[in-house]
């Protein structure tokens, strides 16, 4: 589903699982853990669906805030419809953008609340978006990303 809509986010979302995984694992997480991160990662910005591309190109390109804030929930709704997903992955994939300080979104919520793999996911994201953005040119190289964040 989206891969046919947008190229971009399936290799995103792919990337992003790779990365997670590859972390995940060094860190010695269980294999029920690797198995609801995988999910998470390979669904968490399905929600971006719900958005015409034009608005979701430009917030991804300029980073002005847009009401795609939302769309880890929208995600987390869509990914709720797959029969059997385990609940966790839904947490995993709503707190996808939140931040240890409560900036983030969509519930702003801090530290002491965000699932750790939610965590995983969020700074394996920020990686992958600087070294691959939607924006080519403003890639910056792998070992300068590990220092951004």
């Amino acid at each position: 589903m989206v891969k046919e809509s947008e190229e971009y986010v399936y290799k995103h979302c792919v990337d992003v699982c790779v990365t997670s995984l590859v972390i995940a694992r060094y860190m010695k997480r269980c294999e029920d853990e690797l198995h609801i991160l995988g999910t998470a990662c390979l669904l968490h910005d399905i929600g971006l669906i719900r958005f015409k591309r034009d608005s979701w190109d430009k917030c991804l390109i300029t980073r002005e805030p847009d009401d795609l804030s939302m769309h880890p929930v929208f995600s987390r709704d869509i990914a709720n419809s797959i029969t059997g997903i385990d609940p966790r992955v839904l947490a995993v994939i709503e707190q996808h953008h939140e931040m240890a300080d409560g900036s983030g979104h969509p519930s702003g919520i801090g530290s002491d609340r965000i699932d750790p793999l939610a965590a995983i996911l969020a700074i394996c994201e920020a990686y992958c978006t600087l070294v691959s953005p939607h924006d080519f040119e403003n890639a910056i190289a792998p070992s300068e990303a590990i220092t951004v964040i």
